[in-house]
C-alpha cells in the first residue's frame, strides 16, 4: 500500500479546502525517463498546495488481496490504503494520479488522507515547490513494497 499521512499530522487548521473544491492543479501524462509513464505538473505548485485527489474503487482489503496475483503478473498495482476498512484501488477505475511514480528520498509530493463531509478522501499534496514540467514522485512506502 502507497504511503500516506493522516490529516491529524497537520494540525494548522482545515486543509481539505482544496480537495473539497476539486481545486486540483494541471496535469499530463508523458513518458517518464525512468518509470515507463509518469505525471507531470503543467503548472508550479507550491509547498502544501493540494495538487490532485487519488481517485478509484473502494474496495476491501480482502478483496485487494486477492488481486495481488494479478497485478504482480501486470506488473502494476494502484492500490491505496485509505482507512482501516477499505482501500482505493484505481487500476480499473481512477485517475491520472495512478501515474505518480516512486522514489526512496527525491519525492515532491506526499498522499495525505482527508476527513471530507464525512468521507475519508486521499489528496496528493506539494512537499516543496514543483515546477511546472515536472514529474510528480512520492514515496510510496515500505508497505507498498
Amino acid at each position: 500500500m502507497q504511503g500516506i499521512a493522516l490529516d491529524s499530522d497537520f494540525p494548522d487548521g482545515c486543509q481539505n479546502a482544496g480537495i473539497q473544491r476539486g481545486d486540483s492543479k494541471a496535469t499530463i501524462v508523458l513518458k517518464s525517463g525512468q518509470w515507463g509513464f509518469g505525471l507531470f505538473l503543467l503548472e508550479s505548485a507550491n509547498n502544501d498546495d493540494f495538487i490532485i485527489e487519488y481517485v478509484g474503487e473502494l474496495i476491501y482489503e480482502p478483496t485487494w488481496k486477492s488481486r495481488s496475483d494479478l497485478s504482480k503478473h501486470r506488473k502494476r498495482a494502484y492500490p491505496f490504503k485509505l482507512n482501516s476498512t477499505y482501500d482505493i484501488d484505481a487500476t480499473y477505475v481512477g485517475n491520472e494520479s495512478r501515474y505518480i511514480n516512486h522514489s526512496w528520498g527525491n519525492e515532491n509530493c506526499v498522499a495525505r488522507v482527508k476527513l471530507v463531509h464525512g468521507d475519508h478522501r486521499i489528496g496528493i499534496y506539494a512537499t516543496r515547490r514543483i515546477e511546472a514540467g515536472e514529474e510528480l514522485i512520492m514515496n510510496y512506502g515500505a508497505d507498498f513494497f
